[in-house]
């Protein structure tokens, strides 16, 4: 039963770890893809039908 719950644990810590790795990767993808462009890296446009607004990324 011990090694159930080792194992369990050590395959949510991978998921997570995975999830983490996935963002910090696809943060630094569209990170210099935006320098391709010469967009403004600090902010992300969201267009809506009404307009658009400015959202600061973290």
């Amino acid at each position: 039963m011990r090694t159930g719950v080792i194992t369990g644990t050590e395959a949510l810590l991978k998921a997570f770890s995975m999830i983490i790795n996935e963002s910090l990767v696809a943060r630094t993808l569209t990170t210099y893809t935006l320098q391709l462009f010469d967009i403004e890296v600090g902010f992300l446009c969201l267009c809506s039908p009404e307009g658009s607004s400015s959202l600061p990324l973290p």
